[in-house]
């Protein structure tokens, strides 16, 4: 009965405190209990616990507008839609792009595919020409080689019996020389022309891959999946549940930016600010005594939900911000109104 009697007492200073705009932040409550109680009081203004702005970004016309402000939206309402007549010509003129790339993409995979099976089977069969034309040159390269390893050992054996002389025999020496450049030089053209088929092949291979994957196709599979993620996001919905307390969108305008807002106005918090001395003195969980501006009177019931651990930046004085939760339902509190915090303190 005794904390009721100096709660009423709080509340009855408090009141005619602001009515002078005054701004006390240690009020004497009753000469009796000057001793053991002090009131904290602070200035805060309402705002929802939960709050969300709607955007757009797809710079179309607005072309109806389903809410105002007060309406109460649930999540996933549509609120807007936006003209989407020239993105729905846009995304059917991509998907014929798409096709038409897809055809040509399917036939440059079978041209690629059919000139990879025939490297392969001309390697793997001995049928590539350069090679068969390689091996020819070398098989005509040895026949030649032969016969001048024979001439030269004919010629050598007449030398050495004096039938022929040094003259002729270093001819042969000489033809022996150039029938085995020749020899060596068709062998490296063979191995180069083995070389350079199953590089063919491996280069066809790589092809047939690309062109299964185009990366153009690919491209434009990703502008039409934009394209239809815009379609969707034409309808503009709200993402929360919530009364509507902002309505930017005009019908017939150009819907770009901020559109809605969205407020939950059931639960509402106020964010306030204490200073350095008075932290000693309070803490989460405490009750408050929340006033507003309006001049009705009313007192609801709050609850210091957070203290932020470090102090506000650029105030002159140090301050700590915090989070007041409003606790009494179906106040007269509406978002945006100016309040005064007050808090009985004990001692």
């Amino acid at each position: 009965m005794r904390k009721f009697i100096v709660i009423t007492a709080v509340l009855l200073t408090l009141s005619l405190l602001m009515a002078c705009n005054s701004a006390a932040e240690d009020v004497t409550i009753n000469e009796e209990y000057i001793q053991e109680q002090t009131v904290i009081a602070v200035s805060g203004v309402v705002e929802s616990t939960t709050s969300r702005n709607i955007y757009t970004t797809l710079g179309l016309i607005v072309e109806s507008v389903y809410v105002q402000v007060g309406d109460f939206v649930y999540e996933g309402q549509v609120l807007a839609t936006l003209d989407t007549s020239n993105l729905e010509l846009s995304i059917v003129q991509q998907r014929a792009l798409i096709e038409q790339a897809r055809r040509s993409s399917q036939l440059a995979v079978s041209d690629t595919r059919r000139m990879f099976n025939e490297a392969t089977s001309n390697l793997q069969n001995n049928t590539n020409v350069n090679i068969l034309n390689a091996e020819a040159s070398l098989n005509s390269a040895e026949i030649d080689l032969n016969e001048a390893m024979r001439n030269y050992d004919i010629f050598r054996m007449l030398y050495n019996e004096g039938a022929v002389s040094q003259s002729e025999l270093r001819q042969r020496e000489n033809a022996l020389e150039l029938a085995s450049v020749s020899h060596r030089q068709a062998q490296n053209i063979l191995n180069s022309s083995r070389s350079a088929a199953a590089q063919d092949v491996e280069m066809l291979r790589s092809q047939v891959s690309s062109a299964e994957i185009s990366a153009d196709l690919i491209h434009m599979e990703a502008v039409l999946l934009q394209m239809e993620n815009n379609l969707n996001d034409a309808k503009v919905t709200s993402p929360i549940s919530g009364t509507v307390t902002a309505v930017i969108a005009k019908e017939g305008s150009l819907g770009a930016g901020l559109m809605f807002i969205v407020e939950d106005t059931d639960n509402l918090r106020i964010m306030t600010s204490f200073r350095e001395y008075d932290l000693a003195k309070i803490s989460t969980g405490m009750e408050v005594y929340i006033a507003s501006s309006s001049g009705n009177g009313e007192t609801y019931i709050g609850q210091i939900n957070r203290i932020n651990p470090a102090a506000s930046l650029g105030s002159p004085v140090v301050e700590f911000e915090a989070e007041v939760t409003v606790i009494s339902p179906q106040t007269g509190l509406r978002i945006g109104m100016n309040t005064r915090i007050n808090i009985v303190i004990d001692y």
